[in-house]
């Protein structure tokens, strides 16, 4: 079976029910999904995060050389 916590967060597949587990009948196809009672969520968009990190990367490595 496949369970999630009590605010739809994917715990994973267990053979016997992890304490406070709620059974779903399927997986997500992406782990940041959360279950609503009825279906999964769009998976994250995390598009331009990596050009945020870079960007505050960036700023902080010139903060330290200033």
């Amino acid at each position: 079976m496949i369970y999630v916590d009590a605010e739809g967060n994917y715990l994973g597949s267990f053979s016997t029910p992890p304490e406070g587990g709620i059974a779903v009948p399927t997986a997500p196809v992406d782990a940041r999904q959360t279950w609503n009672g009825s279906e999964w969520s769009e998976v994250p968009d995390t598009r331009g995060y990596r050009e945020k990190r870079k960007a505050d990367y960036i700023a902080e490595i010139s903060r330290r050389c200033l």
